[in-house]
């Protein structure tokens, strides 16, 4: 009798969870780049990021996301350019001296440029972990208790629990 009781509350339990999980946005991690789905279909980023937009709790995460995405391409572009002019300057002093150049000013320049790439990646990263958490949020505000919840299986020497956490 308790067994059936204890595989009823787990089968119960589990309908709940899929239940209440069916609308999360799921996140799927890829070396270049991730792929999310609601309801086993794929969507966009952009999908995505007009859901969170929409959801109350989540909207200032995703306007601060697409801030530091801004500032974050900005910044990548501008260093890309301002490092092609530094190489392209180095290589023309190069060869009309010999030698590199080696004044305070282009120690400067090299400096404030590296600062900008740091600035730019720096902002790109901060833009996906706001967007990420924004997800997290999304799902835990649109999910009840039962998806929150976790079982945890130990199994000892002497001993077998099983642990359900609200």
């Amino acid at each position: 009798m308790k067994i059936t009781l204890v595989i009823v509350s787990f089968l119960i339990a589990f309908s709940m969870n899929a239940l209440a999980s069916s609308d999360s946005i799921v996140v799927r991690n890829a070396f270049l780049w991730h792929s999310y789905s609601i309801n086993s279909a794929k969507v966009s980023r952009n999908e995505v990021s007009a859901i969170l937009s929409s959801n109350q709790y989540t909207s200032l995460l995703i306007k601060e996301s697409h801030a530091n995405a801004a500032l974050g391409y900005v910044c990548l572009t501008g260093a890309v350019g301002s490092t092609a002019f530094l190489v392209s300057e180095a290589l023309k002093s190069k060869n009309e001296t010999g030698r590199l150049p080696l004044d305070h000013s282009f120690a400067y320049a090299v400096g404030i440029t590296s600062c900008v790439w740091v600035v730019g990646i720096v902002s790109l990263s901060g833009s996906n972990r706001k967007f990420h958490r924004a997800i997290k949020i999304y799902n835990s505000k649109i999910n009840n208790s039962f998806s929150q919840s976790e079982f945890d299986f130990n199994l000892g020497v002497n001993y077998l629990s099983l642990t359900y956490k609200f």
